[in-house]
């Protein structure tokens, strides 16, 4: 905590500290993508149910549609563990380099907008790092010695000796994750650390996929929690907006299994559709309605 604060201050910084929610709510910003002005980052509720999620499942795959800010979500996350805990180790993985540096330019953008009495001292700062602390004249590093470092993805992302949470950004877009993971478990694992796997469906034999389903299965076959949210997850999408839109869009060159990849109604829409099948879904399911099934199966042979 700095030094010198108000009572108020000093209240307010404990606050804070003790809940990311309201940290988020109240001292974070965002631009907002009509206005391109700075606003609050107030969270609906689709956000805090992943958030009190994190709370209690460490390890979280989340299968989303397009524009409902859980990127933001698990930055300011970052930001908040680095700016309240000490020694945090955070590294966000995306696509591509220009993708990784602008994750990064969003979580400064937050820092840069918190009152002073919330910002730590940066030791360093620039394309792939925010790192807080203080530099003594021993050489060591002071404060709360905690950073975020943004990377594009490669086959030794994830190595570290130390490693508080991992955030993979569009997940099934990304190449190498499989290596990156099997980097990365390790020294989560050690540090009881979190992750987040955040991504639009691509497909049903990627390593999202496998991981998002895998943690759907009864039998546990993997650590992770895994949630959908739709379309309508964020407000402003209620009604037959879904509908209206898509129309739209197939006026522009889209096709419905396109729209429905990016604004998925169900975990069908999500993976099914984004994998490009040859074959008309909508048409199979409707004649599946009418098919009779037999009074007596038996099996053939040949011999």
């Amino acid at each position: 905590m700095p030094e010198s604060l108000t009572q108020e201050q000093i209240l307010e910084w404990y606050r804070c500290s003790e809940d990311p929610v309201y940290f988020i709510d109240n001292y974070c910003y965002i631009i907002d993508q009509e206005t391109k002005t700075p606003v609050l980052f107030k969270l609906y509720a689709k956000q805090k149910e992943v958030l009190e999620l994190w709370k209690i499942e460490k390890w979280f795959c989340g299968l989303k549609a397009r524009q409902l800010g859980l990127s933001l979500l698990f930055g300011a996350l970052d930001l908040w563990e680095c700016i309240f805990k000490k020694y945090v180790r955070s590294l966000i993985i995306s696509e591509k380099e220009d993708l990784a540096i602008k994750y990064l330019e969003k979580i400064k953008f937050m820092y840069d907008n918190l009152p002073s009495f919330l910002k730590p001292t940066v030791y360093k700062r620039n394309d792939q790092f925010l790192w807080f602390g203080n530099k003594s004249t021993e050489g060591t590093i002071n404060g709360n010695n905690s950073y975020i470092m943004s990377v594009p993805t490669s086959e030794t992302a994830g190595i570290s000796e130390t490693l508080s949470s991992l955030i993979i950004d569009e997940t099934a877009r990304v190449p190498h994750c499989d290596k990156i993971w099997v980097n990365a478990r390790p020294a989560l694992e050690r540090s009881k650390g979190w992750c987040a796997l955040i991504s639009v469906g691509n497909g049903y034999d990627g390593f999202f996929d496998q991981v998002y389903l895998n943690s759907k299965n009864k039998n546990g076959k993997n650590s992770f929690y895994s949630l959908f949210l739709p379309y309508n997850s964020i407000p402003g999408r209620e009604g037959d907006w879904w509908e209206i839109e898509c129309e739209k869009a197939s006026g522009e060159g889209m096709t419905k299994n396109q729209f429905a990849e990016q604004y998925p109604r169900n975990e069908r829409d999500a993976f099914l559709l984004s994998g490009n099948p040859y074959f008309n879904i909508d048409k199979i399911e409707h004649r599946l309605k009418y098919t009779i099934k037999p009074e007596k199966s038996c099996n053939l042979s040949l011999k």
